[in-house]
């Protein structure tokens, strides 16, 4: 019971894109998915989720370098072989999860206190000068994803270079955006508005305003909060376009 209560929970929770009205709404676009070892046990220990990235991305010659984690060794070997195995590792397309995962390799953060506290270290740690980003293609298919894979493989290979962490973690957040941005494109006739909560990152929010094509409006967090703050905003203004009577359960 424990289990399906941990799987029914993350399976396929994430970035959605949306094209919608006040009454309904299209899914268009998402992140390519990914495997958190442990389930929930991954918003605490990041490195269980750098561990899944990193064996999508064929670089299994640089997890070498990432075992400086205060993680005992057998453990990372119990959890890389569970990041295959659906029951143990269910499937999310959580750009906060992905952050995790980059905060992981990038300066070696092995646990967290809460929910996204490792997204605020390697927020705070980027160098706002840096220069340079990441491939973050968008595929095509049914339903289009955005792959953080080359992205991976990029960051990776400029750790191993000697790169210092405060410049990959600026290209880090520099390919989120051009990622973002990219699917953004693909409907320039409307606006773009960025709500869920990995737009509580400012560096974020504020490389997608920057580089944005100012022909296409573009609502940004506000008076109406990203995350939990925002849905419930949504939910309010659907029920009122529909007409339907609110009631309080």
């Amino acid at each position: 019971m424990g289990r399906n209560r941990i799987r029914n929970r993350w399976h396929d929770l994430g970035v959605e894109f949306l094209v919608s009205s006040s009454t309904s709404f299209e899914r268009v676009c998402r992140l390519r998915p990914f495997r958190l070892p442990g389930g929930e046990a991954a918003i605490h220990e990041p490195w269980r989720t750098a561990l899944s990235v990193c064996a999508q991305t064929d670089t299994s010659n640089n997890l070498k370098r990432l075992f400086a984690w205060n993680v005992a060794a057998q453990q990372l070997e119990s959890v890389s072989k569970i990041i295959d195995r659906p029951q143990f590792s269910p499937l999310t397309s959580s750009a906060g999860r992905l952050i995790d995962a980059a905060a992981a390799i990038i300066l070696g953060v092995d646990h967290a206190d809460f929910d996204g506290q490792p997204a605020m270290r390697l927020e705070a740690a980027a160098d706002r000068g840096a220069q340079g980003w990441y491939e973050f293609p968008l595929s095509e298919g049914e339903l289009p994803e955005l792959d953080w894979r080359p992205l991976f493989v990029g960051l990776l290979a400029d750790q191993q270079r000697g790169v210092e962490p405060s410049v990959i973690a600026m290209r880090f957040h520099r390919s989120l955006a051009h990622g973002i941005l990219r699917v953004c494109r693909h409907w320039r006739e409307m606006p773009a508005v960025l709500s869920g909560g990995v737009f509580q990152n400012k560096l974020l929010t504020e490389l997608v305003a920057e580089m944005h094509d100012e022909t296409q409006p573009l609502g940004l967090p506000g008076i109406i909060p990203p995350n939990d703050g925002g849905l419930a905003a949504g939910q309010l203004a659907i029920a009122a376009a529909k007409g339907g009577s609110l009631r309080c359960v």
